[in-house]
This record gives C-alpha cells, structure tokens and sequence, in this order.
C-alpha cells in the first residue's frame, strides 16, 4: 500500500449506485497510487446527475493538473460527467470503467 507521505497518484474512486466506499475497498488496496473515494446516497426519486457531478470539484479542489477517475457500474456515469467537467476546467486524466453499462 501507498502512505499518505510517498510521492503517488492520485486516484479517485467512484462506486456504484450504492454509494458505498467499503465496496471498493478490496481494489482500492491493489492499487499503488492515493486513493480517495466518493462516497454517495441518494434516495431521491428526482436525482440529477449532471448536478451531483458538478458539485464534486468542490469536494476534491485538491485536484489540480491530472486527474485519475476509477468507476464501477453506476458510477461509471458519475465518472464521465465528471471527466467532462474537469476537462472543460483544463484538467487532464484517465477514467477506467469497470462494468458501466451503455
């Protein structure tokens, strides 16, 4: 695993509809870079997702030059507003998505 003071990546993690970041614990750890993951719920029937992407750049300002998104399933939406959103702001990144459907 990575320490928190070793020179890593950053990678942001996006779960499923769930929301949960215990979910992505087990891949979290492989993974050799800094791992943050968004953890959501939304019980709301009026759900907007363009909205919830667009406030996410205020929970990671810390984000600044490149960005690496890591998604799952429902998340993988999430990811690509997001990628958009940061990429109009001159960001760089990479999205993996595991298992978003079309």
């Amino acid at each position: 695993l990575v320490k928190q003071q070793d020179h890593a990546p950053l990678a942001i993690f996006l779960p499923g509809i769930e929301g949960v970041a215990e979910n992505m614990a087990p891949l979290a750890k492989k993974v050799k870079a800094q791992v943050e993951c968004i953890q959501y719920a939304n019980a709301a029937t009026d759900f907007n997702l363009e909205a919830f992407a667009k406030s996410l750049p205020m929970i990671i300002p810390h984000v600044e030059h490149h960005f690496n998104l890591v998604a799952y399933s429902y998340g993988c939406a999430v990811a690509l507003e997001l990628a958009s959103i940061l990429e109009v702001r001159g960001l760089i990144g990479k999205v993996i998505l595991i298992d978003g459907a079309p």
